[in-house]
């Protein structure tokens, strides 16, 4: 993933990655009748870490109704351990 990052010209300590994708948050509410998942803003090298990964980031706002691809689930925390990228 450092080198993936460093490829996309960023360059972020593995702390302050670490720190920027726990910031990534999701709640789960209702308006209308209708759920929804609300997340929080990417903060500081969150998206470059979904571009260095090759993966699009969450929408901030989608549907948690039944609406939703079976065999999915609401968006959580990033996680960026050593043991999840496979390395």
């Amino acid at each position: 993933m450092q080198r993936k990052l460093a490829e996309l010209g960023a360059r972020p300590s593995w702390f302050r990655l670490l720190a920027d994708s726990s910031a990534l948050k999701a709640v789960q509410t209702t308006l209308d009748g209708n759920e929804y998942v609300v997340r929080t803003d990417l903060v500081g090298g969150c998206y470059r870490a979904f571009q260095a990964v090759g993966v699009r980031p969450p929408p901030r706002i989608q549907s948690a109704g039944s609406g939703r691809p079976s065999g999915t689930r609401p968006i959580g925390p990033l996680d960026l351990t050593a043991a999840s990228l496979g390395e």
